[in-house]
């Protein structure tokens, strides 16, 4: 039965506007940052307006004939092009590592919420990040090293399993060496651990060694106009916070991004589902107060 649609309807639907049509990137750019990790860059291949993410939000990525998985935002560059950072585990992990330049693939998003920067202003931050963790705070970091006179002290603390596993470690002394514009400002303090050092590995490494919680101050000097940004392993993220709460960060004032299992990406299918929220559509950022009661069931 006629419903007296134009037969062509699918091909009037904009990408842009549909939150289940992937739109088009090609890959611009790859850099390996572990044996398992890679960094996808990408630009637009429909000759549409490129996608306005926030830090913190992910994409779902699309692989033709192989399926699609979230992966948050490493970074968004100057030029519109969007990276993702993808541990090679799973087929279409693999299948993203494995695209080369000039290969395209889909991008559904942005989606979530968002590291709440703005609302930041003012106050010292501590950013902490375990593992592959540290891609979602990428964007993070790089907001407050643009607008460093905006925030008081910055604390970057990160952890991996061993020196090789590390993501971005090029960038570290960079972070390092960004120098506030105000008078009396302090510099931002980066810090790596690292689990464990190879024993081929011991002469080059001259870092620490231990849990990326090792790494907090003992004190800060304002607790109560100081933040934290969380994102890595969920049995990490549950040591760090009661360690930032008895330094004396307020639960609502420390942030978490959560991972599920998101299918659809926009709080449908039930697959991210977390007590009566949705991941993908209520996080994957929930300040600590709001989740508090969920992150201490186990399996939950």
């Amino acid at each position: 039965m006629s419903l007296g649609l134009p037969i062509n309807v699918q091909k009037q639907v904009d990408p842009r506007q549909n939150s289940f049509v992937p739109r088009v990137f090609t890959v611009t750019g790859k850099t390996r940052e572990t044996a398992d990790t890679v960094t996808i860059k990408a630009h637009s291949g429909d000759g549409g307006v490129q996608l306005e993410a926030r830090p913190g939000q992910f994409n779902m990525l699309y692989v033709h004939g192989i399926g699609e998985i979230p992966v948050s935002l490493s970074a968004v560059g100057s030029d519109g092009s969007l990276l993702h950072t993808v541990r090679r585990v799973g087929p279409v992990s693999k299948a993203l590592g494995n695209l080369r330049i000039g290969e395209s693939f889909g991008v559904r998003g942005p989606y979530g919420t968002h590291w709440p920067l703005e609302s930041l202003h003012g106050r010292s931050v501590i950013v902490l990040a375990g593992g592959l963790g540290l891609a979602p705070l990428r964007p993070a970091i790089h907001h407050l090293l643009k607008f460093r006179d905006a925030f008081g002290e910055v604390g970057i603390y990160c952890g991996a399993r061993s020196p090789a596993d590390r993501i971005f470690a090029s960038e570290f002394s960079r972070w390092q060496r960004e120098k506030p514009h105000a008078t009396g400002a302090k510099s931002i303090q980066v810090r790596v651990t690292v689990d464990r050092v190879p024993d081929q590995a011991k002469a080059a490494w001259h870092g620490e060694i231990g849990v990326v919680t090792s790494l907090l101050p003992r004190s800060i000097s304002d607790p109560v106009n100081a933040a934290a940004m969380i994102c890595g392993p969920e049995v990490m993220m549950r040591h760090a916070v009661q360690d930032l709460l008895q330094l004396g960060i307020a639960k609502e004032h420390i942030y978490l991004s959560l991972e599920r299992n998101m299918k659809c990406a926009v709080g449908l299918c039930g697959h991210c589902q977390l007590s009566r929220y949705f991941v993908c559509r209520d996080g994957p950022v929930f300040s600590f107060d709001a989740v508090e009661h969920l992150l201490t069931v186990k399996e939950l």
